[in-house]
Protein backbone atom coordinates (compact mmCIF):
# COMPACT_ATOMS: atom_id res chain seq x y z
CA UNK A 1 0.00 0.00 0.00
CA UNK A 2 1.49 3.40 -0.94
CA UNK A 3 2.32 5.75 1.88
CA UNK A 4 0.96 9.33 1.96
CA UNK A 5 4.39 10.52 0.82
CA UNK A 6 4.27 8.27 -2.25
CA UNK A 7 4.78 4.63 -3.16
CA UNK A 8 7.06 2.70 -0.89
CA UNK A 9 9.78 0.55 -2.36
CA UNK A 10 10.02 -2.99 -1.03
CA UNK A 11 13.01 -3.95 1.10
CA UNK A 12 15.37 -6.53 -0.34
CA UNK A 13 14.63 -10.04 0.99
CA UNK A 14 16.02 -10.54 4.49
CA UNK A 15 16.61 -6.84 5.04
CA UNK A 16 14.18 -4.55 6.83
CA UNK A 17 13.89 -0.87 6.08
CA UNK A 18 15.59 1.39 8.61
CA UNK A 19 13.45 3.47 10.92
CA UNK A 20 13.97 7.20 10.37
CA UNK A 21 13.15 9.76 13.05
CA UNK A 22 13.09 13.44 12.09
CA UNK A 23 12.91 15.81 15.05
CA UNK A 24 11.69 19.32 14.22
CA UNK A 25 10.61 22.11 16.56
CA UNK A 26 11.06 25.64 17.82
CA UNK A 27 14.25 26.71 19.58
CA UNK A 28 14.46 25.51 23.16
CA UNK A 29 11.82 22.79 22.87
CA UNK A 30 14.24 19.93 23.56
CA UNK A 31 15.06 18.53 20.10
CA UNK A 32 18.71 17.93 20.97
CA UNK A 33 17.83 16.55 24.42
CA UNK A 34 15.34 14.14 22.84
CA UNK A 35 17.92 13.00 20.29
CA UNK A 36 20.49 12.50 23.03
CA UNK A 37 18.08 10.35 25.04
CA UNK A 38 16.98 8.41 21.95
CA UNK A 39 20.51 7.63 20.80
CA UNK A 40 21.53 6.61 24.35
CA UNK A 41 18.50 4.31 24.54
CA UNK A 42 19.28 2.69 21.19
CA UNK A 43 22.93 2.21 22.08
CA UNK A 44 21.95 0.61 25.41
CA UNK A 45 19.75 -1.83 23.44
CA UNK A 46 22.66 -2.69 21.14
CA UNK A 47 21.13 -0.94 18.14
CA UNK A 48 23.20 2.22 17.67
CA UNK A 49 21.63 5.02 15.66
CA UNK A 50 23.15 6.62 12.59
CA UNK A 51 22.58 10.31 13.29
CA UNK A 52 22.61 13.50 11.26
CA UNK A 53 22.76 16.96 12.77
CA UNK A 54 20.96 19.41 10.48
CA UNK A 55 21.16 22.39 12.87
CA UNK A 56 23.96 24.68 11.68
CA UNK A 57 23.62 26.97 14.72
CA UNK A 58 23.82 24.42 17.53
CA UNK A 59 26.86 25.04 19.75
CA UNK A 60 27.38 21.41 20.77
CA UNK A 61 25.82 18.07 19.97
CA UNK A 62 25.86 15.85 23.09
CA UNK A 63 25.68 12.62 21.07
CA UNK A 64 27.89 11.28 18.32
CA UNK A 65 26.69 12.68 15.01
CA UNK A 66 27.72 10.66 11.97
CA UNK A 67 26.97 13.52 9.59
CA UNK A 68 26.91 17.14 10.68
CA UNK A 69 25.82 20.16 8.62
CA UNK A 70 28.43 22.18 10.54
CA UNK A 71 31.16 20.23 8.74
CA UNK A 72 29.92 21.70 5.46
CA UNK A 73 28.53 25.13 6.35
CA UNK A 74 29.76 27.66 8.90
CA UNK A 75 26.67 29.41 10.26
CA UNK A 76 28.56 32.45 11.61
CA UNK A 77 30.43 32.86 8.34
CA UNK A 78 27.13 32.74 6.43
CA UNK A 79 25.77 35.47 8.76
CA UNK A 80 28.83 37.61 8.07
CA UNK A 81 29.16 36.94 4.33
CA UNK A 82 25.50 37.51 3.50
CA UNK A 83 24.85 40.17 6.16
CA UNK A 84 22.06 38.09 7.72
CA UNK A 85 20.55 37.75 11.15
CA UNK A 86 20.47 34.41 12.97
CA UNK A 87 17.26 33.10 11.38
CA UNK A 88 18.27 34.10 7.86
CA UNK A 89 21.68 32.49 8.36
CA UNK A 90 20.07 29.21 9.47
CA UNK A 91 17.86 29.08 6.37
CA UNK A 92 20.71 30.08 4.05
CA UNK A 93 23.05 27.54 5.67
CA UNK A 94 20.49 24.81 5.07
CA UNK A 95 20.06 25.96 1.46
CA UNK A 96 23.84 25.77 0.94
CA UNK A 97 23.87 22.31 2.53
CA UNK A 98 20.97 21.21 0.31
CA UNK A 99 23.07 21.88 -2.79
CA UNK A 100 25.24 18.95 -1.66
CA UNK A 101 22.49 16.67 -0.42
CA UNK A 102 23.23 14.16 -3.18
CA UNK A 103 26.55 13.54 -1.39
CA UNK A 104 24.70 12.98 1.89
CA UNK A 105 22.37 10.49 0.20
CA UNK A 106 25.36 8.62 -1.27
CA UNK A 107 26.87 8.28 2.21
CA UNK A 108 23.54 7.12 3.70
CA UNK A 109 23.00 4.58 0.92
CA UNK A 110 26.50 3.15 1.45
CA UNK A 111 25.80 2.95 5.18
CA UNK A 112 22.48 1.17 4.56
CA UNK A 113 24.20 -1.32 2.24
CA UNK A 114 26.60 -2.10 5.10
CA UNK A 115 23.66 -2.81 7.42
CA UNK A 116 23.88 0.47 9.33
CA UNK A 117 21.83 1.42 12.38
CA UNK A 118 18.57 3.27 12.59
CA UNK A 119 18.42 6.79 11.14
CA UNK A 120 17.79 9.78 13.33
CA UNK A 121 18.20 13.45 12.64
CA UNK A 122 17.50 16.79 14.22
CA UNK A 123 16.69 20.04 12.48
CA UNK A 124 17.04 23.58 13.76
CA UNK A 125 14.45 25.71 15.46
CA UNK A 126 14.35 29.46 15.02
CA UNK A 127 17.31 30.91 16.88
CA UNK A 128 17.29 34.27 18.55
CA UNK A 129 20.97 34.24 19.46
CA UNK A 130 24.12 33.32 17.63
CA UNK A 131 25.23 29.71 17.57
CA UNK A 132 28.68 28.31 16.94
CA UNK A 133 29.56 26.61 13.69
CA UNK A 134 32.53 24.56 12.58
CA UNK A 135 34.17 24.07 9.21
CA UNK A 136 34.32 26.34 6.21
CA UNK A 137 31.45 28.27 4.64
CA UNK A 138 31.36 25.74 1.84
CA UNK A 139 33.73 22.95 2.96
CA UNK A 140 33.43 19.38 1.75
CA UNK A 141 33.97 17.33 4.91
CA UNK A 142 31.52 15.00 6.54
CA UNK A 143 31.76 12.86 9.65
CA UNK A 144 31.29 9.23 8.80
CA UNK A 145 31.93 6.48 11.29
Amino acid sequence: MPSPAGPSSPSPPGRRKPVVVLVVGMAGTGKTSLMHALTAHLEAKGSPAYTLNLDPAVATVPYGSNLDVRDTVNYKEVMRQYNLGPNGAIVTSLNLFATRFDQVMDILEKRAAQGGGEGAQTQPGQEGTEGAGAGAAQGEQSREE
